[in-house]
């Protein structure tokens, strides 16, 4: 089924809408930062799969986030430090998501973690953020967990799955079809969506 043009474009302005507002909480969490450091640069870490079988995202994600701290840094970052974006490659690998964002804030000092991506990945994540009680900032993910009130260091500023599945079923409905096909994935990112 193609999607109208006017979908498409309103999917990609709400696209553009959520990394806007990302990137603002980054500002904000930022200045909170800079206030309360000294160093040259502020740093913020993610963990992406930059191999593996989701690679292709990962580092389009990464692209889009170099991008932009690059255009911040250029027009003079916070109170004059600029950011500096450190990048794990996790493989999309839990495991090893949970390993580098400890990682990034313990030994890397990062003041935020961003953007992390897939549900079982940004939960490892959350765990990180929630523990040392560090911001995480817009994960790439629809769970409803990382949305429980027990990750109040987690920031997330896409739909969630039941939203997405909702928005879905409208789209459907406006098109006046009355069953569907429905394939669900066995791990936490179906789990999000059943």
């Amino acid at each position: 089924m193609k999607i109208p043009h006017t979908v498409a474009m309103h999917h990609n302005r709400n696209v553009l809408k959520a990394r806007m507002l990302s990137l603002s909480a980054l500002i904000c969490f930022c200045l909170i930062a800079a206030v309360q450091t000294v160093s040259a640069s502020i740093k913020i870490g993610m963990t992406l799969p930059l191999s593996g079988p989701l690679a292709a995202t990962g580092n389009d994600i990464a692209a889009g986030s170099r991008a932009a701290v690059e255009v911040f840094n250029k027009n003079g970052g916070i109170k004059g430090q600029s950011i500096e974006l450190i990048i794990e490659d996790d493989k999309f690998d839990a495991k090893l998501s949970e390993e580098m964002a400890r990682n990034l804030v313990k030994n890397k000092g990062v003041s935020a973690l961003m953007s992390c991506f897939g549900t079982v990945s940004c939960l490892s994540v959350a765990k990180v953020a929630q523990e040392t009680k560090t911001p995480l900032l817009g994960p790439i993910a629809g769970a409803e967990a990382l949305r429980d009130a027990k990750y109040s260091s987690v920031y997330s500023v896409r739909a969630n799955a039941s939203e997405e599945i909702g928005t879905l079923l409208n789209y459907l409905n406006i098109l006046q079809k009355q069953t569907a096909p429905v394939a669900i994935q066995d791990d936490g990112f179906g789990k999000a969506y059943a």
